[in-house]
């Protein structure tokens, strides 16, 4: 029976506190439901003004909750109430005075380097064995992403449709190539480099689906395939090419799985050329045939 009544009495309770204050937590939650929307969608066009914009949203709207669950103190879960409110001000604060560069894309791993893009246009390469900042590249569009070889290039592309190779220790640049569509996905490299197998190639995925190699060495371009529908997800290679097997495996968007083999390789054996010499021997000289007369 005293269970029931104390029920009743914090259901009492907490109606008196709601009806007192409704235009606090009204307002709270309105504020609250600003900072949520800004926490989802402002990273997808992160700057460093709005970030530290968000900072004082979280900051003033972290005060507001903490004043308005001090009034209402007698309501319950007031300890969770006010931890929250000085959760959002902490966290408005580290947004405020140490504000992130741009929002970062995921990171890449290539020796003894870290890499690692951002929306603010720039490629942070970071040594792995301390964390600290190797060197930085700054670009015309936001960085998609990084891949490395194993002779000291890095390879990566941004949103000014160009791709671009520096070396992995300094940052100095190899070469740049004007891509023929817009980034969608890091870039990848395979290869050796060695000849043994075959020469490092970067391949790079577009928003229209198409694919793109490149020579790694010098930027050429050495192929492209264009699937007949949209690609699901980034394609499938073998980092190590065999004649007449399968190398690439797409999966499209409509259900479908596409195997492609290397072209280069269905014909492994040189092909067969004009005699840039003569041949030995004495030169015959070549016979007339005069026509009877009639």
């Amino acid at each position: 029976m005293s269970n029931t009544t104390d029920f009743e009495s914090i259901q009492r309770q907490l109606a008196s506190t709601i009806h007192a204050h409704w235009k606090l937590f009204l307002a709270q939650g309105i504020v609250m439901m600003v900072l949520g929307f800004l926490a989802v969608a402002v990273p997808n066009l992160a700057t460093l003004a709005v970030e530290i914009f968000v900072g004082w949203l979280f900051f003033v709207g972290g005060i507001f909750r903490a004043v308005s669950v001090w009034h209402s103190r007698q309501a319950p879960g007031f300890a969770w109430s006010l931890l929250t409110a000085v959760l959002s001000i902490v966290l408005g604060l580290i947004l405020i005075l140490r504000p992130l560069e741009g929002m970062l894309t995921q990171p890449s791993f290539a020796h003894d380097r870290v890499f690692v893009g951002s929306n603010n246009n720039f490629l942070y390469a970071l040594d792995n064995d301390s964390g600290r900042l190797a060197w930085k590249w700054k670009t015309g569009g936001d960085v998609i992403g990084t891949s490395g070889d194993a002779k000291g290039g890095a390879y990566y592309a941004s949103l000014d449709n160009l791709l671009r190779a520096v070396n992995r220790g300094n940052g100095n640049q190899r070469w740049i190539k004007e891509i023929p569509t817009r980034p969608v996905l890091p870039p990848q490299t395979f290869g050796f480099g060695d000849g043994k197998l075959y020469e490092e190639i970067v391949v790079l995925t577009g928003v229209t689906s198409e694919i793109d190699a490149f020579a790694a060495k010098n930027g050429a371009p050495v192929g492209m395939y264009m699937p007949p529908s949209d690609l699901q997800g980034a394609p499938l290679i073998d980092p190590v090419l065999q004649p007449y097997q399968v190398a690439m495996v797409v999966i499209t968007r409509d259900g479908r799985a596409i195997g492609l083999k290397p072209s280069a390789m269905l014909m492994p054996e040189p092909l067969i050329v004009n005699f840039a010499t003569e041949l030995p021997g004495r030169k015959l000289e070549r016979e007339r045939i005069t026509p009877p007369a009639r």
